[in-house]
């Protein structure tokens, strides 16, 4: 009974060891899990970054998503030279295409540098005819009929000098049969604008019976138009048309505008007047009275900020009285324009 006792004290004291053995081994597993959660960063840290080769870990990625391996694309890569030769620079080829203002603006009677100050033709007569009020600056329009004539060079001249631009009213057979076939190319190069004045500039043909025939009209201003285009190139085109004899003068005027108006073309008259062009009794006698009979005329309008004033540049006296009308719109704070 003695023996069997102690047997069975030894087997719980084994087994109470083996408890605690696996107690302690199971504390231990618990401290290095805790010790691991607390230094993963500072483990993570301290890991340095291993380089992979290029394609190596899309591969892997490619692999642990299941996908097929890509082959790899050729690139072709041009073999550097390396050079000790030196090469001038081309000039024309590295500064940029610069834009010639003094070039046709495609599509209009005018340049492309005109453009900043070229008006609506249908706006300005609105202007000063048709009601439309008029709060901008002051601008000035100089006309000139029944050109270009060797005379016309004078003219050109004194707008040259002076940086003023103008508009240029021509009769077609005036053109045809004027010697200087570059005269066009010089209105648009020089800033000023071109406009159709008729091709006969015979009355009795526009007007018969003191009635504008319409359709005689419109076919004068395509005449006209086409024999430009013929020196300016077809990217001209002008939508300007002054009546010989001003509107005023004749019957029939409406249809004929608008007649003119279906091809989008506008007519100017004007509302100041030098009187170059006047019958000797009723012309202002020397250049000086002639400069004064322009601001006298405009005065007598009720719209004075806007002045389209009419000369003619196949008269001697034009360019003699010109440097002061331009003297005169400057003093009083106009501006010059031309019209499209």
């Amino acid at each position: 009974m003695k023996r069997r006792k102690e047997i069975d004290d030894r087997k719980k004291m084994h087994s109470r060891k083996t408890r605690r053995k696996l107690l302690g081994v199971l504390l231990l597993i618990v401290l290095l899990g805790t010790a691991g959660y607390v230094f993963k960063d500072w483990f993570a840290d301290e890991k340095k970054p291993v380089e992979v080769a290029d394609g190596i870990e899309d591969q892997n990625l490619e692999e642990e998503n299941g996908e097929e391996e890509m082959e790899p694309k050729e690139v072709e890569v041009e073999e550097f030279v390396e050079s000790h030769e030196e090469k001038p620079l081309d000039r024309e080829k590295s500064v940029p295409d610069m834009i010639d203002l003094t070039t046709l603006k495609v599509g209009t009677n005018h340049s492309v540098g005109a453009s900043a100050y070229a008006y609506s033709t249908e706006m300005v007569r609105n202007w000063i005819w048709g009601g439309v009020s008029y709060e901008g600056e002051k601008i000035a329009f100089l006309t000139f009929d029944d050109g270009p004539v060797k005379k016309s060079e004078a003219v050109l001249e004194v707008l040259k000098r002076r940086g003023v631009p103008a508009t240029f009213f021509i009769p077609g057979y005036v053109l045809a049969e004027h010697p200087d076939e570059q005269v066009l190319h010089r209105y648009i190069e020089e800033g000023h604008a071109i406009a159709v004045h008729s091709y006969s500039h015979v009355y009795d043909t526009l007007y018969p019976g003191k009635l504008a025939d319409k359709e005689k009209i419109v076919e004068e201003f395509i005449q006209t138009r086409d024999l430009m285009r013929k020196s300016l190139g077809d990217e001209f085109d002008t939508r300007v048309f002054r009546f010989p004899g001003g509107s005023m003068s004749w019957k029939g005027i409406d249809e004929a505008r608008s007649a003119l108006a279906e091809i989008g073309v506008y007519d100017m008259d004007w509302n100041a007047i030098s009187g170059d062009g006047e019958p000797k009794s009723r012309r202002p006698e020397g250049p000086q009275a002639m400069a004064e009979h322009v601001m006298f005329t405009l005065s007598e309008h009720w719209m004075q900020d806007i002045a389209v004033v009419l000369m003619h540049d196949t008269k001697d006296i034009t360019a003699e009285y010109l440097d002061q009308v331009i003297d005169q719109f400057e003093s009083a704070g106009y501006t010059f324009g031309i019209l499209e």
